[in-house]
């Protein structure tokens, strides 16, 4: 009995772990509510962010438009206005990779939408964002690197 008990104990958190879409759920949850404040508030979502994915964006947050150099659009809602809603479809799983489709109805924009795939990787941590892919041609991880490096 205690040996059940304690296997029941140690595999406990496997059951409880967050699946690819809940992650992402939860993370555009946050988005949606914080708004224009994303840039700001990013500590507070770090936890769904694959370190490199937090770094990259964090220092993108900072720098000085001044300068000539920044993040010219907003990369939750792949455009120029923000999003007025965000929807996540259900993941696709390869090992240890999933992809979330996302669904963006943009702010002031008279129905239309933007989509694109929420990248995610399991970790140790769980399942965190990696990338967000707009097309084969076009990713925000390649953008925070041309950005961060100048």
């Amino acid at each position: 009995m205690r040996i059940l008990l304690l296997v029941l104990f140690l595999s406990a958190p496997v059951w409880a772990e967050a699946t690819p879409a809940q992650v992402a759920q939860k993370l555009y949850s946050w988005v949606a509510k914080v708004d224009i404040q994303v840039s700001k508030r990013l500590p507070e979502v770090q936890q769904f962010l694959t370190p490199e994915l937090y770094d990259q964006l964090n220092r993108a947050y900072h720098l000085d438009s001044n300068e000539g150099v920044f993040l010219d659009f907003d990369p939750w809602s792949n455009s120029q206005m923000g999003a007025e809603k965000y929807t996540c479809g259900p993941a696709t799983i390869s090992g240890t990779m999933a992809k979330v489709p996302i669904t963006v109805r943009l702010l002031h924009g008279q129905g239309k939408t933007n989509k694109y795939s929420c990248v995610l990787l399991h970790k140790t941590a769980g399942w965190q964002v990696a990338n967000l892919v707009y097309d084969p041609k076009f990713n925000l991880m390649s953008v925070l690197k041309d950005l961060n490096k100048l």
